[in-house]
Protein backbone atom coordinates (compact mmCIF):
# COMPACT_ATOMS: atom_id res chain seq x y z
CA UNK A 1 0.00 0.00 0.00
CA UNK A 2 1.25 3.62 0.30
CA UNK A 3 1.65 6.82 2.87
CA UNK A 4 1.42 11.47 3.70
CA UNK A 5 3.25 15.18 5.28
CA UNK A 6 2.51 19.42 6.94
CA UNK A 7 4.00 22.27 8.82
CA UNK A 8 3.90 25.48 10.79
CA UNK A 9 5.97 27.49 13.18
CA UNK A 10 7.48 27.42 16.31
CA UNK A 11 10.26 27.97 19.36
CA UNK A 12 10.36 24.96 20.56
CA UNK A 13 12.33 21.86 21.42
CA UNK A 14 12.55 18.97 24.05
CA UNK A 15 14.44 18.57 27.61
CA UNK A 16 15.58 15.67 28.76
CA UNK A 17 14.08 16.27 31.78
CA UNK A 18 10.69 16.92 30.37
CA UNK A 19 9.21 13.82 28.67
CA UNK A 20 6.74 15.06 26.38
CA UNK A 21 4.46 11.80 26.81
CA UNK A 22 3.60 13.64 30.85
CA UNK A 23 2.31 16.62 29.02
CA UNK A 24 -1.51 15.65 29.88
CA UNK A 25 -2.06 17.86 26.76
CA UNK A 26 -0.48 15.25 24.33
CA UNK A 27 -2.72 13.43 21.68
CA UNK A 28 -0.94 10.40 20.72
CA UNK A 29 -1.38 8.48 17.63
CA UNK A 30 -1.04 4.69 17.42
CA UNK A 31 1.29 3.12 14.88
CA UNK A 32 1.96 -0.91 15.60
CA UNK A 33 4.50 -1.88 17.81
CA UNK A 34 8.16 -3.00 15.89
CA UNK A 35 9.94 -6.13 15.48
CA UNK A 36 13.24 -6.71 13.83
CA UNK A 37 13.24 -6.79 9.74
CA UNK A 38 14.97 -10.80 10.62
CA UNK A 39 16.21 -12.90 13.04
CA UNK A 40 19.22 -15.30 12.91
CA UNK A 41 17.30 -17.97 11.75
CA UNK A 42 14.83 -16.39 9.55
CA UNK A 43 14.63 -17.78 6.12
CA UNK A 44 14.26 -14.94 3.60
CA UNK A 45 11.01 -14.45 2.08
CA UNK A 46 10.57 -13.92 -1.74
CA UNK A 47 7.02 -12.66 -0.99
CA UNK A 48 7.64 -10.65 1.36
CA UNK A 49 10.31 -8.64 -0.16
CA UNK A 50 8.02 -8.76 -4.02
CA UNK A 51 5.16 -6.74 -1.88
CA UNK A 52 7.85 -4.41 -1.08
CA UNK A 53 9.06 -3.79 -4.10
CA UNK A 54 5.51 -3.35 -5.42
CA UNK A 55 5.13 -0.50 -3.19
CA UNK A 56 8.43 1.00 -4.25
CA UNK A 57 7.14 0.87 -7.82
CA UNK A 58 3.69 1.88 -7.35
CA UNK A 59 5.27 5.31 -5.98
CA UNK A 60 8.46 5.78 -7.86
CA UNK A 61 7.94 4.03 -11.29
CA UNK A 62 8.04 5.20 -14.37
CA UNK A 63 4.28 5.43 -14.74
CA UNK A 64 4.00 8.07 -11.62
CA UNK A 65 6.86 10.01 -12.75
CA UNK A 66 5.22 11.09 -16.09
CA UNK A 67 1.94 11.72 -14.10
CA UNK A 68 3.60 14.01 -12.04
CA UNK A 69 5.77 15.77 -15.06
CA UNK A 70 2.59 15.94 -16.56
CA UNK A 71 0.84 17.69 -13.33
CA UNK A 72 3.62 19.54 -13.68
CA UNK A 73 3.60 21.00 -17.01
CA UNK A 74 0.07 21.89 -17.10
CA UNK A 75 0.64 24.19 -13.85
CA UNK A 76 2.60 27.52 -13.83
CA UNK A 77 3.29 27.55 -10.32
CA UNK A 78 4.65 24.07 -9.26
CA UNK A 79 7.57 26.41 -7.87
CA UNK A 80 6.39 27.28 -4.68
CA UNK A 81 7.69 29.54 -1.95
CA UNK A 82 7.78 28.94 1.88
CA UNK A 83 7.21 31.69 4.36
CA UNK A 84 7.96 29.95 8.00
CA UNK A 85 6.82 32.26 11.06
CA UNK A 86 3.30 32.77 9.76
CA UNK A 87 0.39 30.75 8.87
CA UNK A 88 0.36 29.94 4.85
CA UNK A 89 -1.40 29.23 1.83
CA UNK A 90 -1.28 25.40 0.53
CA UNK A 91 0.78 26.86 -2.30
CA UNK A 92 3.82 27.61 -0.62
CA UNK A 93 5.57 25.22 -0.93
CA UNK A 94 9.43 25.96 -1.13
CA UNK A 95 12.23 24.73 -3.73
CA UNK A 96 14.74 24.89 -0.87
CA UNK A 97 18.59 24.44 -1.42
CA UNK A 98 20.11 21.46 -1.09
CA UNK A 99 23.21 21.88 1.09
CA UNK A 100 23.51 20.30 4.34
CA UNK A 101 22.63 21.95 7.86
CA UNK A 102 23.74 20.23 10.58
CA UNK A 103 23.16 22.72 13.69
CA UNK A 104 21.69 21.35 16.64
CA UNK A 105 18.24 22.36 17.77
CA UNK A 106 17.50 23.81 21.41
CA UNK A 107 17.94 21.50 24.32
CA UNK A 108 15.02 24.05 26.22
CA UNK A 109 11.90 21.84 27.25
CA UNK A 110 9.03 21.34 24.50
CA UNK A 111 6.70 24.23 24.95
CA UNK A 112 3.39 24.26 23.38
CA UNK A 113 3.20 28.28 23.70
CA UNK A 114 2.84 29.33 19.64
CA UNK A 115 5.67 31.68 17.88
CA UNK A 116 4.41 34.48 16.53
CA UNK A 117 1.84 34.32 13.65
CA UNK A 118 1.16 31.08 14.56
CA UNK A 119 -2.58 29.95 16.36
CA UNK A 120 -2.51 30.17 20.09
CA UNK A 121 -3.93 26.68 20.21
CA UNK A 122 -1.36 25.19 18.36
CA UNK A 123 -1.29 21.33 19.76
CA UNK A 124 0.80 18.57 19.47
CA UNK A 125 0.10 14.52 19.22
CA UNK A 126 1.81 11.63 20.26
CA UNK A 127 0.33 8.01 19.96
CA UNK A 128 2.27 4.57 20.42
CA UNK A 129 2.43 2.96 16.48
CA UNK A 130 2.11 -0.53 15.28
CA UNK A 131 4.27 -3.11 13.45
CA UNK A 132 3.30 -5.16 11.00
CA UNK A 133 6.06 -8.15 11.12
CA UNK A 134 5.19 -10.57 8.34
CA UNK A 135 7.43 -13.09 6.74
CA UNK A 136 10.59 -12.35 8.38
CA UNK A 137 10.48 -8.28 7.50
CA UNK A 138 8.60 -5.12 9.20
CA UNK A 139 6.52 -4.29 6.39
CA UNK A 140 4.53 -1.04 7.21
CA UNK A 141 3.27 0.99 10.77
CA UNK A 142 -0.01 2.05 10.91
CA UNK A 143 -2.49 3.57 13.45
CA UNK A 144 -5.70 4.90 14.29
CA UNK A 145 -7.75 7.96 12.86
CA UNK A 146 -11.41 8.65 13.15
CA UNK A 147 -13.35 10.22 9.68
CA UNK A 148 -16.70 11.99 9.75
CA UNK A 149 -19.24 13.72 11.74
CA UNK A 150 -19.75 10.84 13.81
CA UNK A 151 -16.06 9.86 14.26
CA UNK A 152 -15.56 6.44 12.28
CA UNK A 153 -12.74 4.66 12.99
CA UNK A 154 -10.36 3.33 10.39
CA UNK A 155 -6.72 2.36 10.25
CA UNK A 156 -4.01 3.31 7.92
CA UNK A 157 -0.33 3.27 7.24
CA UNK A 158 1.88 6.34 7.91
CA UNK A 159 3.62 6.97 4.64
CA UNK A 160 6.47 9.44 4.23
CA UNK A 161 6.74 8.28 0.26
CA UNK A 162 3.52 9.42 -0.98
CA UNK A 163 1.26 12.43 -0.10
CA UNK A 164 -2.48 11.39 -0.79
CA UNK A 165 -4.74 9.62 2.29
CA UNK A 166 -7.31 7.33 1.32
CA UNK A 167 -10.13 4.55 2.90
CA UNK A 168 -12.24 2.06 1.57
CA UNK A 169 -15.92 2.51 1.96
CA UNK A 170 -18.41 0.02 3.15
CA UNK A 171 -19.45 -0.55 -0.43
CA UNK A 172 -15.87 -1.55 -1.18
CA UNK A 173 -14.85 -4.90 -2.84
CA UNK A 174 -11.83 -6.93 -3.45
CA UNK A 175 -10.53 -9.42 -6.04
CA UNK A 176 -7.40 -11.60 -4.87
CA UNK A 177 -6.68 -11.92 -8.56
CA UNK A 178 -6.55 -9.11 -10.69
CA UNK A 179 -7.58 -11.10 -13.85
CA UNK A 180 -10.75 -12.33 -12.03
CA UNK A 181 -13.19 -9.55 -11.55
CA UNK A 182 -15.71 -12.14 -10.40
CA UNK A 183 -13.79 -13.00 -7.57
CA UNK A 184 -14.87 -10.03 -5.22
CA UNK A 185 -15.77 -10.70 -1.62
CA UNK A 186 -15.55 -7.60 0.80
CA UNK A 187 -13.12 -4.98 1.37
CA UNK A 188 -10.68 -5.86 4.66
CA UNK A 189 -10.56 -3.77 7.81
CA UNK A 190 -12.78 -0.74 8.67
CA UNK A 191 -15.02 0.65 5.78
CA UNK A 192 -16.12 3.70 6.05
CA UNK A 193 -19.88 4.84 5.61
CA UNK A 194 -19.59 8.25 3.66
CA UNK A 195 -23.74 8.24 3.94
CA UNK A 196 -23.61 8.25 7.55
CA UNK A 197 -21.20 11.57 7.92
CA UNK A 198 -23.14 14.51 7.74
CA UNK A 199 -19.98 16.08 6.45
CA UNK A 200 -18.63 13.67 3.83
CA UNK A 201 -19.10 15.08 0.52
CA UNK A 202 -18.58 13.28 -2.58
CA UNK A 203 -17.04 14.16 -6.23
CA UNK A 204 -17.18 12.81 -9.75
CA UNK A 205 -13.15 13.10 -9.38
CA UNK A 206 -11.59 9.22 -10.26
CA UNK A 207 -8.90 8.39 -7.59
CA UNK A 208 -6.69 5.65 -9.01
CA UNK A 209 -3.44 4.14 -7.72
CA UNK A 210 -2.11 0.98 -9.91
CA UNK A 211 0.73 -1.21 -8.98
CA UNK A 212 2.97 -3.03 -11.26
CA UNK A 213 1.43 -6.10 -10.72
CA UNK A 214 -1.95 -4.58 -12.30
CA UNK A 215 -3.32 -4.73 -8.47
CA UNK A 216 -5.37 -1.73 -8.41
CA UNK A 217 -6.77 0.87 -5.76
CA UNK A 218 -10.09 2.86 -7.27
CA UNK A 219 -12.56 4.68 -6.35
CA UNK A 220 -13.66 8.43 -6.40
CA UNK A 221 -11.95 11.59 -4.51
CA UNK A 222 -14.42 13.01 -1.42
CA UNK A 223 -14.07 15.17 0.98
CA UNK A 224 -14.59 14.64 5.11
CA UNK A 225 -13.77 15.68 8.61
CA UNK A 226 -10.56 13.65 9.37
CA UNK A 227 -8.61 13.22 12.97
CA UNK A 228 -5.32 11.93 14.28
CA UNK A 229 -4.00 11.91 18.05
CA UNK A 230 -6.71 14.49 18.77
CA UNK A 231 -5.67 16.53 15.40
CA UNK A 232 -8.30 17.40 13.03
CA UNK A 233 -8.68 18.81 9.48
CA UNK A 234 -12.03 19.80 8.44
CA UNK A 235 -12.53 19.40 4.72
CA UNK A 236 -9.81 17.07 3.89
CA UNK A 237 -9.94 15.90 0.34
CA UNK A 238 -9.31 11.35 0.37
CA UNK A 239 -9.91 9.00 -1.88
CA UNK A 240 -12.94 7.61 -1.06
CA UNK A 241 -11.74 3.60 -2.36
CA UNK A 242 -14.98 1.32 -3.21
CA UNK A 243 -12.36 -1.26 -5.01
CA UNK A 244 -9.36 -3.14 -4.70
CA UNK A 245 -7.92 -6.04 -6.62
CA UNK A 246 -4.96 -7.64 -6.47
CA UNK A 247 -1.84 -7.33 -3.52
CA UNK A 248 -3.93 -3.57 -2.81
CA UNK A 249 -5.96 -5.24 0.12
CA UNK A 250 -3.51 -7.92 1.83
CA UNK A 251 -2.33 -5.70 4.98
CA UNK A 252 -4.05 -5.51 8.41
CA UNK A 253 -4.54 -2.23 8.23
CA UNK A 254 -7.53 -0.14 6.37
CA UNK A 255 -6.19 2.30 4.43
CA UNK A 256 -3.03 5.02 3.66
CA UNK A 257 -2.24 8.30 5.08
CA UNK A 258 0.33 10.29 3.19
CA UNK A 259 3.17 12.61 4.74
CA UNK A 260 4.70 13.69 1.26
CA UNK A 261 4.15 17.02 -0.65
CA UNK A 262 1.16 18.16 -2.90
CA UNK A 263 2.44 18.03 -5.60
CA UNK A 264 3.06 13.82 -5.27
CA UNK A 265 -0.84 13.86 -4.62
CA UNK A 266 -2.62 11.71 -7.18
CA UNK A 267 -5.92 13.00 -5.72
CA UNK A 268 -4.70 16.75 -6.58
CA UNK A 269 -5.77 17.59 -2.69
CA UNK A 270 -3.67 18.69 0.03
CA UNK A 271 -2.38 16.04 2.15
CA UNK A 272 -3.44 16.03 5.83
CA UNK A 273 -0.46 17.17 7.56
CA UNK A 274 -0.10 20.11 5.47
CA UNK A 275 -3.73 21.05 5.48
CA UNK A 276 -3.18 20.87 9.70
CA UNK A 277 -0.12 22.94 9.59
CA UNK A 278 -1.29 25.41 7.58
CA UNK A 279 -4.42 26.16 9.52
CA UNK A 280 -1.93 27.49 12.73
CA UNK A 281 -2.54 23.92 15.01
CA UNK A 282 0.18 22.59 15.62
CA UNK A 283 3.22 23.63 17.96
CA UNK A 284 5.85 22.75 15.36
CA UNK A 285 6.05 22.36 11.29
CA UNK A 286 7.50 18.84 12.34
CA UNK A 287 6.51 15.19 12.81
CA UNK A 288 8.90 12.67 13.83
CA UNK A 289 9.26 8.85 13.92
CA UNK A 290 10.47 6.52 16.64
CA UNK A 291 10.51 2.52 15.93
CA UNK A 292 11.61 -0.09 17.79
CA UNK A 293 13.06 -3.62 16.71
CA UNK A 294 12.83 -7.53 18.07
CA UNK A 295 9.06 -7.22 19.11
CA UNK A 296 9.33 -4.34 21.32
CA UNK A 297 6.68 -1.53 22.46
CA UNK A 298 7.40 2.25 22.26
CA UNK A 299 7.54 3.03 18.48
CA UNK A 300 5.28 5.94 18.05
CA UNK A 301 4.78 9.03 15.43
CA UNK A 302 5.35 13.10 17.44
CA UNK A 303 3.16 15.06 15.38
CA UNK A 304 4.35 18.65 16.33
CA UNK A 305 6.74 17.33 18.60
CA UNK A 306 10.13 16.07 18.99
CA UNK A 307 10.72 13.89 21.96
CA UNK A 308 14.06 13.95 23.17
CA UNK A 309 13.57 10.57 25.55
CA UNK A 310 14.00 8.39 22.10
CA UNK A 311 17.27 9.89 21.16
CA UNK A 312 21.02 10.57 22.21
CA UNK A 313 22.44 13.59 21.39
CA UNK A 314 21.86 16.13 18.46
CA UNK A 315 19.71 16.36 15.68
CA UNK A 316 21.47 16.90 12.23
CA UNK A 317 19.62 18.40 9.57
CA UNK A 318 20.05 18.26 5.69
CA UNK A 319 18.44 20.38 3.79
CA UNK A 320 15.72 18.64 1.11
CA UNK A 321 16.42 18.00 -2.67
CA UNK A 322 13.88 19.25 -5.56
CA UNK A 323 16.51 19.69 -8.04
CA UNK A 324 16.58 15.60 -8.16
CA UNK A 325 12.80 16.06 -9.18
CA UNK A 326 12.65 18.37 -11.82
CA UNK A 327 11.90 21.42 -9.56
CA UNK A 328 9.08 19.91 -7.75
CA UNK A 329 9.19 18.64 -3.80
CA UNK A 330 7.46 15.44 -4.15
CA UNK A 331 9.41 13.91 -1.58
CA UNK A 332 11.30 13.62 2.04
CA UNK A 333 14.93 13.58 0.09
CA UNK A 334 18.06 15.27 0.40
CA UNK A 335 21.30 14.36 -1.39
CA UNK A 336 23.87 11.86 -0.36
CA UNK A 337 27.13 10.65 -2.01
CA UNK A 338 26.28 7.13 -1.24
CA UNK A 339 27.50 4.69 1.11
CA UNK A 340 30.54 3.75 3.33
CA UNK A 341 31.40 0.20 4.14
CA UNK A 342 34.19 0.39 6.76
CA UNK A 343 36.68 3.34 6.19
CA UNK A 344 36.26 2.74 2.31
CA UNK A 345 34.23 5.55 0.65
CA UNK A 346 31.90 3.97 -1.76
CA UNK A 347 30.91 7.19 -3.75
CA UNK A 348 28.15 6.61 -5.85
CA UNK A 349 29.05 7.75 -9.78
CA UNK A 350 26.80 11.15 -9.76
CA UNK A 351 25.40 10.81 -5.62
CA UNK A 352 21.79 10.12 -5.73
CA UNK A 353 18.86 11.90 -3.99
CA UNK A 354 17.96 9.90 -0.41
CA UNK A 355 14.25 9.51 -0.11
CA UNK A 356 13.42 9.01 3.86
CA UNK A 357 10.38 6.50 3.61
CA UNK A 358 8.58 5.20 6.37
CA UNK A 359 6.24 3.37 4.03
CA UNK A 360 8.89 0.99 2.31
CA UNK A 361 10.38 -1.70 4.65
CA UNK A 362 14.00 -2.06 2.62
CA UNK A 363 16.82 0.50 1.35
CA UNK A 364 16.80 0.16 -2.32
CA UNK A 365 19.83 2.53 -3.92
CA UNK A 366 21.40 2.49 -8.13
CA UNK A 367 22.30 -0.57 -9.08
CA UNK A 368 25.77 0.51 -9.49
CA UNK A 369 26.34 1.99 -5.93
CA UNK A 370 24.76 -1.73 -4.48
CA UNK A 371 27.28 -3.48 -6.74
CA UNK A 372 30.22 -1.10 -5.53
CA UNK A 373 28.66 -1.80 -1.71
CA UNK A 374 28.17 -5.62 -2.14
CA UNK A 375 32.09 -5.88 -3.99
CA UNK A 376 32.93 -4.44 -0.85
CA UNK A 377 31.66 -7.42 1.32
CA UNK A 378 33.93 -10.97 0.97
CA UNK A 379 32.32 -13.87 -0.69
CA UNK A 380 28.84 -11.62 -1.42
CA UNK A 381 27.01 -12.89 -4.76
CA UNK A 382 24.34 -11.26 -7.12
CA UNK A 383 21.00 -13.51 -6.54
CA UNK A 384 19.12 -11.00 -8.99
CA UNK A 385 18.50 -14.43 -10.74
CA UNK A 386 17.50 -16.25 -7.51
CA UNK A 387 15.89 -13.80 -5.14
CA UNK A 388 14.37 -11.04 -7.55
CA UNK A 389 16.39 -7.93 -9.37
CA UNK A 390 18.86 -6.27 -7.09
CA UNK A 391 19.28 -8.93 -4.12
CA UNK A 392 22.71 -10.06 -2.87
CA UNK A 393 23.64 -12.06 -0.09
CA UNK A 394 27.09 -12.43 1.75
CA UNK A 395 28.10 -15.29 4.26
CA UNK A 396 26.07 -15.22 7.00
CA UNK A 397 29.25 -16.01 9.18
CA UNK A 398 30.86 -12.65 8.09
CA UNK A 399 31.62 -10.00 10.36
CA UNK A 400 30.33 -7.58 8.62
CA UNK A 401 32.19 -3.83 8.97
CA UNK A 402 30.07 -0.43 9.39
CA UNK A 403 27.24 -0.18 6.77
CA UNK A 404 26.65 3.87 6.70
CA UNK A 405 24.60 6.22 4.32
CA UNK A 406 26.58 9.30 4.15
CA UNK A 407 24.74 12.57 4.21
CA UNK A 408 26.71 15.94 4.03
CA UNK A 409 29.80 15.36 6.60
CA UNK A 410 27.78 12.59 8.13
CA UNK A 411 27.52 9.11 8.18
CA UNK A 412 24.63 6.85 9.70
CA UNK A 413 25.21 3.59 10.01
CA UNK A 414 22.60 0.70 9.58
CA UNK A 415 22.46 -2.43 12.22
CA UNK A 416 23.86 -5.20 10.80
CA UNK A 417 20.96 -7.22 12.49
CA UNK A 418 18.36 -4.52 9.87
CA UNK A 419 20.70 -5.70 7.25
CA UNK A 420 20.47 -9.10 7.59
CA UNK A 421 16.45 -9.98 6.10
CA UNK A 422 17.14 -13.80 6.18
CA UNK A 423 19.50 -17.11 4.70
CA UNK A 424 18.92 -17.47 1.11
CA UNK A 425 17.13 -21.03 2.50
CA UNK A 426 16.99 -23.15 5.04
CA UNK A 427 20.22 -25.11 4.24
CA UNK A 428 22.31 -22.15 3.26
CA UNK A 429 25.21 -20.55 4.71
CA UNK A 430 24.52 -16.95 2.66
CA UNK A 431 22.71 -14.34 3.98
CA UNK A 432 20.30 -11.74 1.93
CA UNK A 433 21.71 -7.88 2.09
CA UNK A 434 18.38 -5.42 3.24
CA UNK A 435 20.35 -3.03 0.75
CA UNK A 436 19.00 -3.64 -2.96
CA UNK A 437 19.81 -2.68 -5.88
CA UNK A 438 17.67 -0.94 -8.59
CA UNK A 439 16.95 2.54 -10.59
CA UNK A 440 13.57 2.80 -8.88
CA UNK A 441 14.08 6.92 -9.94
CA UNK A 442 16.68 8.71 -11.73
CA UNK A 443 18.89 9.42 -9.67
CA UNK A 444 16.81 8.47 -6.65
CA UNK A 445 17.58 6.30 -3.66
CA UNK A 446 14.62 4.81 -1.38
CA UNK A 447 15.69 4.60 2.18
CA UNK A 448 13.10 2.48 3.98
CA UNK A 449 12.66 1.53 7.80
CA UNK A 450 15.79 -0.94 7.46
CA UNK A 451 17.18 2.96 8.14
CA UNK A 452 14.82 4.72 9.95
CA UNK A 453 14.61 2.04 13.19
CA UNK A 454 18.46 3.10 13.74
CA UNK A 455 17.60 6.87 13.98
CA UNK A 456 15.23 8.99 15.33
CA UNK A 457 13.77 10.73 12.07
CA UNK A 458 12.52 14.48 12.13
CA UNK A 459 10.51 15.80 9.08
CA UNK A 460 10.91 19.30 9.25
CA UNK A 461 8.25 21.11 6.38
CA UNK A 462 8.51 24.60 8.29
CA UNK A 463 12.88 24.68 7.21
CA UNK A 464 12.21 21.94 3.94
CA UNK A 465 14.31 19.63 5.71
CA UNK A 466 15.27 16.11 7.50
CA UNK A 467 17.14 15.36 10.73
CA UNK A 468 18.93 12.61 12.39
CA UNK A 469 19.89 11.16 15.91
CA UNK A 470 20.72 8.49 17.38
CA UNK A 471 17.74 6.34 18.38
CA UNK A 472 17.96 4.94 21.98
Amino acid sequence: MLRITISLTILAAIGSAFPIAQDPRAAVIALPRRTEIATSGKVFSKEAAARDRLRVKAKYGSAKREGQLEKRNASTSHKRSIHPGAKRAVSDISTATAAPDTSAPSATPLTTAASPGASATARYGMEPLTDVYEDGIDELYYGPITIGSNAQNSTVDFDTGSSDLWVPLTNCTTSADPVDPTASTKCFGDLFNCSASTTCHGSSTIFNITYEDGSQTSGKVATDTVTIAGLTVHSQGFGAVDRETGGASSGPESGLLGLGFPDNAVSQKTPWFISLAESGALAMDVFAFYMTRLGSDGSELCIGCINNLKYTGNISYHKLDPNATDGMQLYWNTPSTGFQYGDNALEATDGFSAIIDSGTSLIYIPTAAATKLYKSIPGSKNQSSELGAGFWSYPCNTTLDEISLVLGNNSYAVNPLDFNIGRVSNTSSDCVGGIVGGDEGEGLAIIGDEFMKNWYSVFDYGNLRVGFAKAI
